[in-house]
């Protein structure tokens, strides 16, 4: 098996599916976010899709957590600094 992984760690649970680039198979598993170290969470999901990390070729990695931090306005008080020229670069990325 030749796997490629996709993550997504959000605020409650960590998502994982993994492409099996010689069968074409798609595993997809599930797993409580693990906030003290997030590693665990990932593992927890490849033991229950029955994947080896030998085994896999490419990993992408996403968070929604930090994004729903920010719209329940939960978490640290942040800012944003931009360069002169750029104040406008969010509004123009939704």
């Amino acid at each position: 098996m030749r796997n490629v992984l996709a993550v997504d760690i959000g605020g409650t649970f960590t998502d994982l599916v993994a492409y099996d680039l010689e069968s074409g198979t798609v595993t997809y598993a599930k797993s409580p976010t693990t906030y003290g170290d997030f590693v665990e969470g990932i593992l927890a999901c490849l033991t229950k899709a029955g994947i080896h990390v030998a085994d896999t070729e490419l990993v992408k990695h996403g968070s929604t957590l930090v994004i729903n931090a920010l719209i329940q306005r939960d978490g640290a008080r942040t800012a944003l600094i931009t360069t002169k020229g750029f104040r406008d670069t969010l509004e123009i990325g939704r």
